[in-house]
């Protein structure tokens, strides 16, 4: 140890003093090799456990998706609820479909119209007759809550009715439509 170097090799440690090369402690040696790529075990520990939340969070983003997905697509296509036909309906064959849009429901389809020819009496033609169509929407317990109508001239079969939910909240589960004759006599 000096205050000066002494020659090639002496190298000045951090208390300012110079230290002959043979004191020069040796650099720290690495650990040994595991193999290439080789993790020590708590390294490895940890990438897995990555690995598993990594899946885990990529599958409920996937499941999060498909939810989203699907409430989307009844909100823009409508849900599609079953209907049946009135067994009072005086009008023949009845064929449609009842659709869930927001709060509206809208029922439409096509029937067979014993009125598609003039009505008549004693061989005299009347003026005209005309179909009301009415639309009934039930929740899952069966009881009413929308209702609409809509006239349809002699000669039609298309029809289309339209009801507002006027219960927010309540779900609509299911359609009843009924044809009935009203006669004009006119």
């Amino acid at each position: 140890m000096s205050d000066t170097s002494q020659g090639p090799g002496w190298w000045l440690a951090s208390d300012g003093k110079w230290y002959p090369p043979e004191s020069h402690p040796a650099p720290p040696q690495p650990p040994p090799s595991q193999g290439y790529g080789a993790q020590p075990v708590a390294g490895r520990q940890k990438s897995k456990a990555r690995r598993v939340w990594s899946v885990v969070g990529i599958a409920v983003l996937v499941v999060l998706a498909l939810v989203i997905a699907g409430v989307v697509k009844n909100a823009i296509v409508g849900q599609t609820l079953p209907m049946s036909v009135n067994s009072s309906s005086q009008g023949g064959i009845v064929l449609g479909s009842c659709k869930v849009s927001g709060t509206q429901v809208t029922a439409s389809g096509s029937f067979n119209s014993p009125l598609q020819t003039p009505m008549n009496i004693e061989n005299q033609p009347l003026p005209g007759g005309e179909y009301e169509m009415d639309l009934t929407v039930s929740d899952s317990t069966g009881s009413a809550i929308a209702t609409g109508s809509q006239v349809l001239a002699s000669g039609s079969s298309d029809w289309s009715v339209t009801a507002s939910n006027q219960q927010p909240g309540v779900a609509p589960a299911g359609c009843v439509v009924n044809l009935r004759v009203v006669a004009n006599f006119g």
